[in-house]
């Protein structure tokens, strides 16, 4: 003992001053089991970051920069991503769902293994891996080129038959070309880059919440999980506002716009600025958070307050995570749980519609309200920093003020649901939609309302039959207040400085007099889409702003319950399988169910070849009722979920109270 003793004493030594010999090397590592470093390297002086303050920084500082790349960034990009390549809102919900499958597939494995190893070496592969992950994201942007939305053989697309006859007799051999270089290839980049990031970003959510939970205090648990989640969501929020101020950038910065403004549906912003510095940053943060130990210095006594505090099923600890071959037993009895299991189904609810709105939150407020998809990024992200943020962390706070146990939080989750159930009915306030001409357009563009719209105004001869428009989308805002396809399509002749288009022969058609006396203007228009007039916005953000906060109020007593009514051994299992259902049944479903309510919504598409390709224009009434169907529908099975997670969990702790029952003899 004696020489253990000092063997140890001269390697602390050697520790301190920075210094790696061939000796340490042989030493059990187990004696630095406690100390701060990488490999053979744990001098004292940066022992000081070997404490819980310091590794809530690092992990937050993780998460922070997660969030505003894959949720805030993610979201706010959609719009930039369907025009610039060509994507459907189901197609970019696709390869959002990737980033959820490819976590969902590894998070129940890694999970279970590293319940009982390293956690912090887990944490901190998986920040490098989401690095390297959103590098390969923005590849596309350098692979594709310049993106040119004018066509070139059209200088301002005017009604001139003999010009467009002969663009329109190019069209074979554009379509011919398209099949070989179209962008939507670069879908596929993008999936196996969101595989990469969901793969590394799951090891932060099912070990890295344990590795936290298990080496601090017990009683402040929900304050640090309180902060992951905190950050988790301000993360996305500041995503929201960073993208929108870069979106207002031009997409191949710094090199001017090719003559689109950024309130043109055309306008492509600078979405790989952001995913770039993100992806550095992952890359940094992973240096500090691979010098952690397996445990943190109190770790014994946190570990017997724990035991002492556990209820019901938790108190029996059969310590899984030892074999693989546990894994069926292990897996068995989480299942058994049924507090468990009913909140994790319940937050599996909450996740579907949670998930695919906030990828196109941005998407919506710039439909139904007209706006630019910066400004639309703005406003996304001023209701998510104090709704999403102050809700996450005011349930932290909540637990540790009252210093409410797990079946308290269970209490709690059924309440905040009930609550959010009612906020959801925001949806309801809907804007109407662009008024919008279809003459002379071809019906494989238009769907839903403006195919009847265009059977009637195309029932005979149009006002643009002689101008054999080409189909480039240069949207036109006539003096009549309504939206034309192109000045072409508009029957525009003449152009003149400002850039106003004149002699539009389709604005005086007999369906627009009454617009046209109304307005006493001549027959001009301006580039763009007229503005939408909607005096819903300011109720619907302020509901918003209320369902935002009832949702995320449930975060941190949802993670509480998962953690008190499990075993020691089984809490990083636990929160895998939670993650199992979120990723699998909640977040991979979730954007592609809302992306297909998007496209469902839409009613003029860009059509390349007879493929169509990304929207133009959508009904806002029917997407804003689409989703108030499917919103209230998961928050009331949400609801029920957590109310049965609750009884049961009161039926398990009543019964560890109960005295046994004594045994009779005949």
């Amino acid at each position: 003992m004696v020489a253990r003793s000092s063997k140890t004493s001269e390697i602390a030594t050697l520790r301190t001053d920075g210094i790696c010999s061939a000796q340490e090397n042989s030493i059990d590592d187990q004696t630095y089991q406690y100390r701060y470093g990488w490999g053979c390297f744990h001098p004292q002086y940066i022992q000081l970051f070997n404490s819980q303050k310091w590794l809530m920084a690092f992990i937050g500082i993780y998460i922070f920069i997660s969030g505003i790349q894959t949720t805030g960034l993610g979201g706010v990009v959609i719009t930039s991503l369907e025009t610039r390549y060509e994507l459907r809102s189901a197609e970019t919900g696709l390869f959002t769902s990737s980033y959820e499958v490819a976590a969902a597939i590894c998070g129940l494995v890694i999970s279970y293994y590293a319940g009982q190893r390293h956690k912090g070496k887990f944490i901190a592969t998986g920040s490098v891996m989401a690095g390297l992950g959103a590098v390969a994201f923005v590849s596309p942007h350098f692979f594709s080129g310049k993106y040119s939305p004018i066509n070139s053989e059209i200088t301002s697309n005017l009604c001139f038959e003999s010009l467009n006859k002969s663009i329109a007799s190019n069209t074979s051999s554009v379509c011919n070309s398209y099949i070989a270089s179209s962008a939507r290839n670069y879908l596929y980049i993008f999936i196996a880059a969101q595989v990469i990031i969901g793969t590394g970003n799951n090891l932060m959510w099912n070990v890295g919440m344990a590795y936290v939970d298990e080496n601090v205090d017990p009683v402040a648990s929900s304050v640090y999980i309180g902060i992951m989640v905190t950050l988790s969501a301000i993360g996305p929020a500041i995503g929201y506002l960073l993208g929108g101020l870069l979106l207002n950038l031009w997409v191949d910065w710094p090199d001017p716009s090719d003559g689109v403004a950024p309130d043109d549906p055309r306008w492509v912003g600078a979405w790989w600025l952001g995913f770039l510095a993100c992806g550095t940053g992952m890359l940094i943060i992973s240096i500090p958070l691979y010098g952690y130990p397996p445990y943190l210095p109190n770790y014994a006594v946190f570990k017997a307050k724990r035991l002492a505090m556990a209820k019901g099923k938790s108190k029996v600890d059969k310590e899984y995570g030892t074999s693989i071959k546990d894994l069926p037993l292990a897996t068995k009895e989480l299942f058994m749980n049924l507090p468990c299991t009913f909140s994790i189904l319940a937050a599996t609810c909450e996740a579907t519609t949670a998930t695919g709105f906030a990828v196109f939150l941005p998407k919506f407020i710039q439909s139904q309200f007209g706006l630019t998809s910066s400004t639309a990024s703005l406003i996304a992200g001023s209701i998510v920093v104090p709704g999403a943020g102050g809700g996450m962390l005011a349930g932290g706070f909540i637990m540790r003020y009252y210093k409410l146990d797990g079946l308290a939080a269970a209490k709690l989750n059924v309440i905040f649901s009930g609550l959010a159930t009612i906020s959801v009915l925001c949806f309801a306030l809907s804007c109407g939609n662009v008024p919008f001409s279809t003459v002379g357009l071809d019906r494989s563009v238009v769907a839903g309302s403006l195919e009847t719209q265009f059977l009637q105004e195309n029932s005979a001869t149009v006002c643009n039959y002689q101008c054999k428009c080409y189909d480039s989308f240069e949207p036109l805002c006539g003096s009549d207040k309504i939206t034309y396809y192109s000045p072409c399509f508009a029957g525009c002749t003449e152009i003149n400085r400002n850039q106003t288009f004149s002699n539009c022969s389709c604005m005086a058609t007999v369906s627009n007099i009454s617009s046209l006396s109304k307005f006493n203007t001549s027959q001009h228009g301006n580039s763009g889409i007229c503005p939408l007039e909607c005096n819903n916005m300011i109720p619907f953000l302020a509901t918003l702003f209320v369902l935002m906060i009832f949702t995320f109020l449930k975060t941190v007593p949802t993670q509480q319950v998962l953690l008190r009514c499990v075993p020691e051994s089984q809490r990083s299992f636990s929160l895998g399988v939670q993650w199992l259902f979120l990723r699998l049944l909640g977040n991979v479903p979730g954007p592609i169910i809302m992306g297909s309510i998007i496209d469902r919504s839409c009613i003029l598409w860009s059509v390349t070849c007879n493929q169509r390709n990304n929207c133009w224009l959508y009904n806002n009434q029917q997407m804003s009722r689409l989703i108030l169907i499917l919103g209230i529908t998961f928050k009331i099975s949400t609801t029920i979920f957590y109310l049965i997670a609750w009884h049961y969990y009161k039926a398990d702790i009543q019964e560890d109270q109960c005295p046994p029952k004594k045994e009779t003899t005949v």
